[in-house]
């Protein structure tokens, strides 16, 4: 009598070896595509990194130019609050 309680779907048999070459091949191309796969995305996501750091650095780069350029601004200023002030006390 069968005393096992696992739910069974298909009949347990017994693998050749022929079986078992077919599925470590069969295993061994997944694991290969797998590996392809994750090669061009880590690819992909590198040269998406390198675009997007060289796009930064050239709008900054167009910034700090135009900064150097212009220098600190220089002149002469009155504070006006002040100046009511004094007037007033006059």
């Amino acid at each position: 009598m069968y005393t096992d309680h696992t739910i069974r779907l298909l009949p347990r048999r017994r693998a050749n070896w022929l079986g078992r070459a077919a599925f470590t091949l069969a295993g061994a191309a997944f694991a290969l595509v797998c590996l392809f796969f994750v090669t061009v995305a880590l690819v992909a996501g590198a040269l998406l990194a390198v675009g997007i750091s060289a796009r930064w650095w050239w709008s900054t780069r167009r910034n700090r130019a135009l900064k150097r350029e212009t220098g600190p601004l220089e002149g002469e200023y009155r504070v006006i609050e002040s100046a009511a002030k004094d007037e007033e006390l006059r």
